[in-house]
C-alpha cells in the first residue's frame, strides 16, 4: 500500500517550518487519483481539502498528511463499494 510522500517539515506555524499545504494537497490528490481511477479528481480533491479543514486546529501537525490520506482512502473505498452494489 502506498503512503503519501510529505515534505520534511510539516508545521504550518510561522518560524517552525516551511510546510506547503497546497503542495501536500496536490501530491495527495495525484496519488489517490492514481489509486482510485473511477473517482473524479475533483471529488478526491474535495475530500482531501475537507479533511485538512477538519484537522486545521490540531496542535500536533506532524502526522496530518498521513491522517488525511488514511481518512480519505477509507472514504473512497466506501464510495467505491457503495457504487458497485
Amino acid at each position: 500500500m502506498g503512503r503519501v510522500t510529505t515534505s520534511a517539515s510539516l508545521d504550518g506555524r510561522q518560524g517552525l517550518g516551511s510546510f506547503d499545504q497546497e503542495k501536500e494537497i496536490r501530491l495527495l490528490v495525484a496519488q489517490l487519483s492514481a489509486r482510485f481511477t473511477s473517482v473524479p479528481a475533483e471529488v478526491i480533491e474535495s475530500e482531501v481539502r475537507a479533511e485538512y479543514e477538519r484537522l486545521a486546529s490540531a496542535t500536533v501537525r506532524t502526522f496530518i498528511p498521513v491522517l488525511v490520506e488514511r481518512s480519505v482512502t477509507n472514504r473512497l473505498r466506501r464510495m467505491k463499494a457503495a457504487a458497485s452494489t
